[in-house]
């Protein structure tokens, strides 16, 4: 009777111990999928911040470019015009002393 109470009792032991790493296992997986997920979120937002900060810069870019380029072509108009201005005033001037030379 004795050796069947041991060997039960040894059976219960060995039982407990194999749930118990069973559930070491079983928690080890969850710690490590959990892991894994927060890999994965963390690769996610990273890829998502870099796409952003591409589309941003390549935005800026060609809006800083286009501000430039339009900035540039309105300080050209602007010396055209200044220039052409400049010479019609001495051409005013220059038929202004011609007539007033043709007068004396």
């Amino acid at each position: 009777m004795l050796v069947v109470v041991v060997l039960v009792v040894v059976v219960l032991v060995v039982v407990v111990l194999v749930v118990v790493v069973l559930v070491v296992v079983v928690v080890l997986v969850v710690v490590v999928l959990v892991v894994v997920v927060v890999v994965v979120v963390l690769v996610v937002v990273v890829l998502v911040v870099v796409v952003l900060v591409v589309v941003v810069e390549v935005s800026l870019e060609v809006k800083l470019s286009t501000i430039w380029t339009d900035e540039k072509q309105n300080r050209e108009e602007a010396e055209r015009r200044e220039r052409l201005e400049e010479r019609r005033v001495e051409e005013k001037e220059q038929e202004e002393r011609d007539c007033r030379g043709a007068n004396r």
